[in-house]
This record gives structure tokens, sequence and C-alpha cells, in this order.
């Protein structure tokens, strides 16, 4: 069973001084969602732009899967690439 994780955050900063970490780690999520993040402040949208152009491809994140003994790999594209959905078998 996969364990999903869903939050939604006004204010990212005002969370982790909530101990949102904390949160994380003790719930052990397979993935985690957050909605509405918000920050006052220009270098995290900077941040958020340079981090999404150096993520890895779909195909890298299926290699990394692949060498991670994950079996029965492949993904599918949504919103034209935006968004991807990779699924495996361990």
């Amino acid at each position: 069973m996969i364990k999903i994780l869903s939050y939604n955050i006004n204010g990212i900063r005002a969370a982790i001084k909530k101990d949102l970490v904390k949160w994380i780690e003790k719930s052990n999520p397979d993935i985690v969602c957050f909605q509405e993040i918000k920050a006052n402040d220009k270098e995290s949208y900077d941040y958020l732009v340079k981090s999404i152009k150096t993520h890895e491809s779909q195909e890298q994140i299926l290699t990394m899967m692949k060498e991670c003994s994950f079996i029965n790999t492949g993904y599918k594209n949504l919103f034209k690439g935006v968004v991807a959905i990779h699924k495996g078998k361990k």
C-alpha cells in the first residue's frame, strides 16, 4: 500500500516553524503533496523556477527506478509533460 500525505499550506516558513518536517518524518509517507504554498520573497520563487529547470527528466527518473531494482517501470506524461506519473514494482 502507498501512503500519500497531502497538506494544504499557507506559508511554508510558518509550517516549518510548527514542526512540519517532524510531522512528515513521523508519518513516513511514500509521497508528499503540498497545496497553496506561499512565500513573500522573490528568492523563493526564483529557486522554484531553477529547481524545475534542473529537475531530472522523466527518462532519468525511470533509469533511477530501474537502478533501484524496480520492475515493470513506466511513466505517463500529463499536461504536456509538466507532470509525469511514474510507476514501478519492487
